[in-house]
This record gives structure tokens, sequence and C-alpha cells, in this order.
């Protein structure tokens, strides 16, 4: 049996054509290059119809939503390609307690996504393929016996869910489940390996990457300075990413902002505007906001800045997140400053700047903004190649030969 020869199911926890970084989606388009890979969004509920209504997003799907129609698009980047699957709508059950009238429900959601599997398994012809759910396990915990089953099933966990309220309520017992049932288990960082381990099954690790092909344009292409950052004058500290008070040091950032106020600190992404409020960030004028950008519009960004930072509080979250925007930053060679929130990040000690205080964050950030240039930037590059979701497919595909027992040529 060859790798090419088979296909991927994928059920995402994300959409194709979201704007913020998508390991999954990254997964994806990297299985994509040598092999069919169908990647079926998160389900749209009738909550979403509603709030989504006039949203571009949400208009070129309606068909498929709605009616299950033109299901399908082509999603194409560099030499690959892979299908995106949009399934319709299901029912927002997440408010419910857990009981018998949640079991019902979440059953027909269930059989919504086991329509779209056995519809691209029908139109495609799909025979040999490995099921990959990603995040998503409240649905599609197991693939329905009437539909042929996959060589193997995979489980994919990128967060503690038990920290975020919302998803908590019904994930954490979902993702229990998705541990016993499926027959490969990963985790994106060392302590969720930890904390999943617990559930009686061994658990793999493979960490979050980068896309550095993409990210290591900032250091050598040409790219036209954004047009947020025209008008900047001196150097600049970036962060991407969502800024919410589940993960982000609020009062760091406000402190690094005022010691520095000769320097621009740029916030490429969502923010609460609660949290805007709340810590006066308006009073700044050295704090620029961009909000949400594509993903390829990035290293654009990352080109005319000379720091990147990551302040994050440390908490039991935090403590589970192996940090993706590290290798993103790396990728472009700039200096990087992070609190040291888990063990992976700490990983990265001989080549960005940990601090284990608020003191050491602000005074790390100084030693930063004055490192020559080319200190380190080989060293950075060169770690950020090895660490591309490329290599993370192969350990990927070492897990499935080991337990298929058949080595995949």
């Amino acid at each position: 049996m060859k790798r090419e020869k088979i296909d991927f199911i994928i059920l995402g926890a994300t959409r194709w054509d979201f704007k913020l970084s998508s390991s999954t989606f990254s997964i994806a388009k990297t299985l994509a290059k040598n092999n069919r890979v169908f990647y079926i969004e998160r389900p749209f509920s009738l909550k979403d119809v509603i709030t989504h209504w006039n949203k571009p997003q949400f208009k070129y799907r309606k068909k498929a939503v709605l009616f299950g129609k033109n299901a399908y698009k082509k999603i194409e980047f560099g030499k690959g390609s892979l299908v995106s699957v949009t399934p319709k709508f299901i029912l927002p059950i997440n408010f419910l307690d857990s009981g018998s009238i949640y079991d019902s429900l979440a059953q027909h959601n269930n059989r919504i996504l086991s329509n779209s599997v056995k519809k691209i398994i029908k139109d495609h012809g799909v025979k040999k393929y490995i099921y990959l759910n990603s995040f998503y396990p409240y649905q599609l915990r197991k693939i329905p016996t009437s539909l042929p089953q996959p060589i193997v099933s995979m489980y994919r966990s990128v967060d503690d869910i038990s920290q975020e309220n919302y998803i908590a309520r019904h994930g954490v017992d979902a993702e229990k489940q998705s541990v016993k049932d499926f027959d490969i288990v990963t985790a994106s960082s060392s302590e969720l390996c930890h904390k999943l381990s617990s559930y009686g099954k061994d658990i793999h690790l493979i960490p979050n990457a980068g896309e550095f092909k993409l990210f290591h344009s900032a250091l050598i292409n040409d790219f036209e300075k954004p047009n947020e950052m025209k008008k900047l004058q001196g150097k600049t500290v970036i962060f991407i990413g969502n800024l919410n008070n589940l993960r982000t040091d609020f009062h760091l950032l406000v402190s690094c902002v005022t010691k520095y106020h000769d320097v621009n600190f740029i916030i490429v992404g969502p923010y609460d505007k609660v949290d805007y409020k709340k810590f006066k960030l308006d009073q700044f004028k050295n704090l620029i906001f961009t909000q949400e950008k594509n993903f390829h519009e990035l290293p654009q960004y990352l080109k005319f800045s000379d720091v990147a930072i990551i302040p994050f509080l440390k908490n039991q979250l935090t403590k589970c997140i192996y940090p993706l925007k590290v290798n993103e930053y790396l990728g472009a060679g700039i200096p990087v400053v992070s609190t040291n929130f888990s063990s992976d990040v700490e990983s990265f000690k001989d080549l960005i700047y940990l601090a284990d205080t608020e003191d050491d964050f602000v005074k790390l950030l100084g030693v930063a903004l004055a490192e020559p240039k080319d200190q380190k930037l080989a060293e950075r590059v060169q770690f950020a190649k090895e660490n591309t979701w490329e290599s993370r497919i192969e350990m990927l595909w070492k897990l499935i030969e080991n337990h298929t027992n058949q080595k995949l040529i």
C-alpha cells in the first residue's frame, strides 16, 4: 500500500477561510500535496445561520448549509489542492444539560456529519481512507458501520478543553470518550499528552509547526509596508493573534507599552472590546490595532517589525499550549520575547527570550530591541526550517505505520 493511494477525510474545528492560523488546515494542506484530502468544515448551527446570514463567508455557502447542494469547493495552494466540504446546518445544543434530550439532538447532528462522509465516499469513489477528527469531539467519534470503515481513525487535541467555559460544558466528556473511541490519539503539547493519558490510553505528541516558506518570505521578499505601519517611526514590536482574557496578560502588555513609549506596538488580530476598555488601551498612542488579517498577509507585518512578543498568562490553559506562532516568528528571523508559560515554550530557551516575571519580560524586551540584526538570525531560521508541517506529517505517518504494522511508502 502506498501513501499516495490513501485518502484523508478530516473533520476540522475551523473553516478553510478562517483568517487566523489554523493548525488543522495546515495539516490538511500538507497532506494534500501527496494525497486526496476532503476537509469537512466546522458545521454552521441554526443560530450561526441567523447571525451570519449577510456575511460574505456565509453567502456562498448558503445552498450547502440549507439544502446540501454545492457542498464541495476546490481549494488550491501552490502545487496542491484539497476539497473543502460544507455540511448542512446542525442544531445548537450546547446550552442544554446532559441527558436524553441532549443525546437525541446530538445524534441528529451526528447524522448530518455522517451524511457528509457518506456523500464524499460515494461522489469521489473513496476506497481506502484515514479519518482524522481534529479537536471536534462532539460529533463523528465513529464512522457509522453502514459506511466503509477507515484504515485508521485519529483524534487530535490542540487545547485544554476544560479551560474554556463554552466548549467545556460538553467537551470534557466528549474528549474523554474520543480518547477511547479512536485508534490513535495525538496532542499538540506535552502537557496535553500528560493530561489526556489519565483517560487510560497512550497519547502521542505531534507539536504544532510553522509554514516556513510563507513566513520566511518576510526575510527575503520585498514587501510594501502595510498601510497601518507606513507612518510609524522608530522600532516596532508585534504580536500576532487573538487578545483575550483567557490567554493574554494585559497588565504585562500595558507595562511594556508604558515603559517603551517611544516604540510602536502593533497587534495583528482580533480583540475583545470589553478588555480594550477595561485596560484603557485607547490611551496609548504607540499601540496600534489592525484587526484580523488574512494569513498570507502576516509576513508583510513581520518584515517591518523588530521584535515579536507572546505576552501570555501563566495558567492551566496556556500550560497546555505549544506556541505555533514561535515557529512563524523564527521563520521570519526576528527576536522573540515570551512569558515562560509552558514546558513546550521553554524548549525554545536557546533561541528566544523567556521571562518568568513581568519585570523580566519588560527588561528582556529592551535587550531584544537592542539586539544586533544578525545575532542568532541563522539559528532561528534553521530551527524553523526543521520544524515544519512536513516534518509533523512524517511523524503522523509513522504512527499510522506502527498501528497498521505496515510500511507505507
